[in-house]
């Protein structure tokens, strides 16, 4: 979300929109996202470990 607010300042729109998309899609497909899924899911508290 930082990476994103700074860019969004100084980045054309569409430049930025691209970059946007491509940390989106890091952020789904990080085990962080997986483990918060699975945890809403079995209705338990998420173990983040920031990866």
């Amino acid at each position: 979300m930082k990476r994103n607010l700074l860019h969004s300042s100084t980045a054309p729109l569409g430049d930025y929109l691209l970059a946007e998309v491509d940390r989106m899609v890091q952020c789904f497909h990080s085990d962080d996202a997986r483990e918060a899924a699975e945890a809403f899911l079995h209705k338990r508290e998420a173990a983040f470990t920031g990866h």
